[in-house]
């Protein structure tokens, strides 16, 4: 049997064989997701319903107290106090309330605010869309804010009739028990024809342990350098 010295593999094939073997990959996995996750227990996969007041920082978050069928679509919406406020989530969307409101609403700002609290350390991508689906006339539009640990980090204006809105993406780092804030504000205090799309996904992106198939591959190449060693030696 030739020697390992004269086969066609030699030492840079090796060593780009045990690059491509070895080398860790990184895995983009999703954490977190407001549509699929969405749910009538506060917690539950982390995320937890309610709302922001004055002076409208993470700190102000308050939980909501009732889970009832929506006003707003099929299905069921949580709500801050459903008959005084139009304050509400729902799997796809939110309501915030205004000084300027309607049906017998009271006159108190409240930002509808949707938060998930981290259950893993390190870089995370935020992405989703923010968007009106009420786009009857009477509103002037709405205002999405996105807070990691207090910190606000992406806000975008949405005018009234924009039902395409906007695509976002935010890169953050993040650990276990980070609060992860998406808020939607009654822009200018008006709450009329206000509720909106407002998505979230979280996407871990980490440096997996070495697989098996990665372990099989860097024995191999053990006994392969060996008796590339040994055909140098002869």
């Amino acid at each position: 049997m030739a020697s390992l010295r004269n086969s066609a593999i030699g030492l840079p094939a090796l060593i780009v064989l045990s690059l491509a073997l070895t080398a860790p990959a990184r895995a983009d996995f999703v954490v977190a997701n407001s549509v699929s996750d969405f749910s009538g227990t506060q917690g539950q996969n982390g995320w937890h319903y309610g709302y922001l007041v004055s002076p409208f920082t993470s700190a102000t978050f308050t939980p909501m107290t009732q889970f009832l069928p929506s006003i707003f679509g099929p299905g069921n919406a949580w709500y801050a106090d459903q008959n005084n406020y139009w304050t509400a989530l729902t799997d796809v969307g939110a309501h915030p309330n205004g000084m300027v409101t309607s049906g017998g609403r009271l006159p108190v700002e409240e930002w509808a605010d949707r938060r998930w609290v981290s259950t893993v350390d390190g870089p995370v991508t935020l992405t989703g869309n923010i968007a009106k689906i009420n786009t009857n006339p009477g509103g002037n539009g709405v205002e999405g804010h996105i807070f990691v640990d207090g910190v606000e980090v992406y806000s975008q204006f949405v005018s009234a009739t924009d039902s395409t809105g906007f695509n976002y993406t935010i890169n953050a780092t993040i650990h276990v028990g980070s609060a992860i804030d998406f808020a939607l504000d009654p822009f200018d205090s008006n709450d009329l024809a206000d509720y909106s799309r407002f998505t979230a996904v979280v996407t871990s992106t980490a440096i997996p342990e070495p697989s098996s198939l990665t372990l099989l591959g860097m024995g191999i190449l053990s006994l392969v350098g060996y008796g590339w060693w040994r055909g140098r030696a002869v």
